[in-house]
């Protein structure tokens, strides 16, 4: 299955088994918990695009979008357009954040885990799941070399 293309703002994980995790409109601060999710794996890249100036993202080992002893991720503050990584082994991250550059942390914590193909609201933002194994589709989210073959 392809992975949406947005215009919006949004934090995107691919996980190591190909289930994309979409978080949209990620308001700042807001910390996503995703570590307890059933579908839960070690991640193979991640995705920001479309942030505010002086937005970046950030992606947690920990549950609680703490850099205290955890590993984590940030993304390029310099271009919150878009970017992206692929880790050469997968990473662990249980959280993930928009943060304002030069701004003092004061989160607010969501626990969601919406069930495949199914999309959640969060305070207009949104989490969307997609589950495959990213076969025939583009990273981009564009539309699959296969999008016009017959469903048997």
């Amino acid at each position: 299955m392809a992975t949406p293309a947005l215009s919006i703002p949004y934090l995107r994980l691919v996980l190591a088994e190909g289930t994309v995790m979409t978080y949209t409109n990620p308001k700042p601060w807001t910390c996503l918990q995703i570590r307890t999710c059933s579908y839960w794996h070690r991640t193979a890249s991640i995705y920001w695009k479309n942030l505010a100036t002086k937005h970046y993202g950030i992606f947690y080992e920990s549950n609680r979008c703490s850099t205290d002893k955890d590993y984590y991720f940030v993304s390029d503050i310099a271009n919150p357009a878009g970017g992206n990584y692929t880790f050469k082994t997968k990473q662990v991250f249980g959280s993930m954040a928009v943060s304002v550059y030069k701004t003092e942390a004061s989160f607010t914590f969501v626990d969601n885990c919406p069930s495949d193909n199914e999309n959640t609201v969060l305070n207009e933002s949104s989490v969307y799941l997609t589950s495959g194994s990213g076969r025939g589709s583009t990273e981009d989210g564009g539309l699959s070399s296969n999008w016009n073959d017959s469903l048997a």
